[in-house]
């Protein structure tokens, strides 16, 4: 293991150290304090985004497939897709806002996995900054859909910060993840990942279809 490796690692493991601790709290979200029924405060649309990337399957594999594949860039280019992914994430959540392309976004939402699971099975994503120009379609895509799904009543500024780490912290998981794998030295385990993920995504578009 090379000291940039290791120094990345850590980096990671303490992004999702912190999430987890954060979570607790946010779900608490300061016991006492009064808002009328029916109306989020900003504490709890933090919390609310914090774990809507949970609550969707597609948006939960996608994150976490993204940080995977992202970890394959080596010399430190796996920040690229990364940043790519987050940015889109929110430019997507905020022209969703209040939108509803029902059976259309599902279809798109099922070939972000389906394009995932091909790049897993084949081990081809290109050059770096093509990768990173997919991963925005893909992340605008899935940011159109948590915004498209928040609630009318929701700040919707704390809400997108919210699961915009949601997201990070999966995109790490995914990212230790890939590292994990790589130690292993089974390339194998990749293209079963990505064969759940072409089928989690032949799936999803059927239903949608």
């Amino acid at each position: 293991m090379n000291k940039s490796s290791c120094s990345f690692s850590t980096r990671l493991s303490r992004l999702i150290l912190s999430g987890i601790c954060l979570a607790p709290g946010l779900a608490l979200a300061h016991p006492g304090h009064y808002h009328p029924p029916g109306e989020d405060d900003e504490f709890d649309a933090i919390t609310t985004g914090f774990l809507h990337p949970l609550s969707g399957l597609d948006h939960l594999i996608l994150a976490l497939a993204v940080g995977w594949l992202a970890f394959s860039w080596k010399g430190g280019k796996a920040r690229l897709p990364f940043s790519a992914f987050l940015i889109s994430l929110v430019s997507g959540a905020f022209i969703g806002r209040g939108l509803n392309l029902g059976a259309g976004l599902e279809m798109a939402l099922a070939l972000t996995l389906i394009a995932a699971g091909a790049a897993f099975v084949t081990g081809k994503m290109g050059d770096a900054k093509i990768f990173a120009s997919a991963i925005s379609i893909a992340g605008l895509i899935h940011g159109f859909a948590h915004g498209s799904e928040a609630a009318a009543n929701v700040p919707f500024i704390s809400y997108t910060t919210g699961f915009t780490a949601g997201t990070a912290v999966l995109l790490g998981i995914g990212a230790l993840l890939s590292f994990a794998v790589s130690k292993l030295e089974k390339p194998v385990i990749s293209k079963i990942a990505g064969t759940g993920l072409l089928a989690l995504g032949s799936i999803s578009l059927i239903q949608a279809l």
